[in-house]
């Protein structure tokens, strides 16, 4: 049995492990994804083998010794635990380089009947069908194209995966072709899929050639919208964006975190004076042609004083408008530089107490400040109204008073406009179920977009000045050299 798994959902694949194990007490379990390589050790107890490092040519080299028959127990990026009990921690290979990424198969996204999910009411495992991708995916394609960030934020495992190679720094990924062609055989299998959501780090980092290329060809073949998730501000660029907004896409979202400066550097967070400014201004003069942006903000963080947090409300209150935000509580990951930070405060500060991944870090705490953020996000206060909420703001720390009714109000009708903006771009990535299946069934997704969705035109809505030309460069090479995949100079101190 293999199975992967991010922090936040280390415990339930613990639990599947031991129920599995109860079933089925000769097989072997091999536990993979980021939650093993930022805590080796919590997970090493629960299963026989854990992925470490990259695990793309590492599982192949695993599977390929048990077939045969041979000793596995010296594949690197794993760690083994023998039957005696002897835990083997062995080393890391290279990194894939974009060549070798680009000959990896594409992700099985199954037709009906090709996997299994399973099903507790109804016995055990059954075949997957269409209504199982509606309910958990609505309309949308998961995927990532790059990987790799140059930033060393503290709160992130970044900081865990750039202490085993200092190249996960650096954006590699495979060319253009290999993506489109993993988009379009999703597509093919299931047709209703109407928006593409790239998950990746930092897809907004790629250099100006290699997304125009991208556009080019997503606009002749895929032809769908889709999302960008992978946005920092210091890569926003005019160019980059219409070439984006050119090539189809509808969404993107970008993390801020904090409008305190002060946290931002506690966090590692390259901030250069103006840069959340300007990104948001650059994205706020486009934003007729897609669903609102979205903003990730960090609330919670018991080290935030008073200012800190009016700092934030300063910064959403102030944004161009529309947007939208996605409000996270502070939580630690394990094996990360945050996780070392908290331990150090909490011999000086007394007030310092902070929940791990595993508690769910969209439960924001139920306070005015968080309600104040939804409400801020929703519509701009006005100034002397905003100023004057102000004295009712308290920080984490200080432990405010719950204002539950408060707080699910705000975040209802914040809710309620962002649900709004995703259906007046037909917009079902967010949304799931089958509600969108059967708009796209009768077609009424793709005569609105057709008819009703504002789409950008480099000759009508270029902000670039005369002569700019968003048409594809020459061909791009692609290499293993991983400079070749972003530009040699992408540090993370960088802003």
């Amino acid at each position: 049995m293999a199975c992967s798994s991010i922090t936040i959902d280390a415990l339930w694949t613990e639990k599947i492990i031991q129920a599995t194990r109860e079933v089925n007490p000769d097989a072997y379990y091999v536990w993979g994804g980021m939650h093993c390589i930022v805590a080796p050790e919590r997970a090493m107890p629960h299963a026989d083998a854990i992925c470490v490092g990259e695990g793309d040519l590492a599982f192949d080299e695993l599977l390929t010794r048990m077939k045969d028959g041979q000793d596995f127990y010296d594949v690197e990026n794993f760690w083994f635990r023998k039957p005696d009990g002897e835990v083997v921690k062995n080393g890391f290979r290279a990194l894939l380089t974009p060549d070798e990424m680009g000959t990896r198969p594409h992700v099985q996204y199954a037709e009906d009947g090709e996997e299994f999910i399973y099903e507790r009411d109804k016995g055990g495992f059954i075949p997957t069908d269409r209504n199982h991708y509606l309910d958990f995916n609505g309309l949308a394609y998961h995927t990532i194209w790059t990987q790799g960030c140059p930033y060393r934020c503290t709160y992130c495992g970044n900081t865990a995966f750039l202490a085993i190679d200092k190249k996960y720094a650096s954006i590699r990924q495979p060319s253009v072709d290999y993506i489109i062609e993993e988009v379009l055989l999703a597509k093919a299998k299931h047709p209703h899929l109407s928006t593409v959501v790239f998950d990746d780090d930092c897809m907004g980092a790629l250099p100006i050639p290699v997304l125009k290329e991208f556009a080019e060809k997503w606009r002749e073949k895929v032809k769908i919208p889709f999302f960008v998730a992978g946005i920092i501000p210091a890569f926003i660029q005019r160019e980059k964006t219409e070439i984006l907004l050119w090539a189809g896409m509808n969404r993107m979202r970008m993390g801020l975190q904090s409008g305190s400066d002060r946290m931002l550097k506690f966090f590692k967070r390259p901030n250069k004076p103006g840069v959340i400014q300007s990104a948001t201004n650059i994205i706020g003069d486009y934003t007729d042609f897609m669903i609102p942006p979205a903003y990730d903000i960090i609330v919670d963080g018991p080290m935030e004083m008073k200012e800190d947090v009016i700092d934030s409300l300063n910064l959403v209150n102030n944004m161009p408008r529309p947007f939208t935000i996605n409000l996270c509580s502070l939580r630690i990951i394990p094996g990360t530089v945050l996780a070392q930070q908290v331990e150090e405060l909490k011999k000086t500060d007394p007030k310092i107490s902070m929940d791990e991944i595993d508690t769910n870090y969209h439960d924001t705490n139920k306070t005015f400040y968080n309600a104040l953020m939804f409400v801020s996000a929703t519509f701009r206060i006005p100034k002397p109204i905003f100023e004057r909420l102000h004295k009712y703001v308290i920080p984490c720390r200080d432990k405010p008073k719950p204002r539950p009714l408060l707080h699910f109000s705000c975040r209802a009708f914040f809710f309620a406009k962002r649900g709004l903006n995703d259906l007046r771009f037909m917009d079902f990535s967010v949304l799931p179920g089958r509600v969108g299946y059967w708009m796209w069934r009768l077609g009424i997704i793709a005569a609105w977009q057709k008819f009703f969705v504002k789409k950008f035109d480099p000759a009508k809505h270029s902000l670039l000045g005369k002569g700019n030309d968003l048409s594809m460069p020459q061909p791009v090479t692609y290499s293993s050299s991983v400079s070749n995949a972003a530009p040699a100079t992408m540090k993370s101190d960088r802003a």
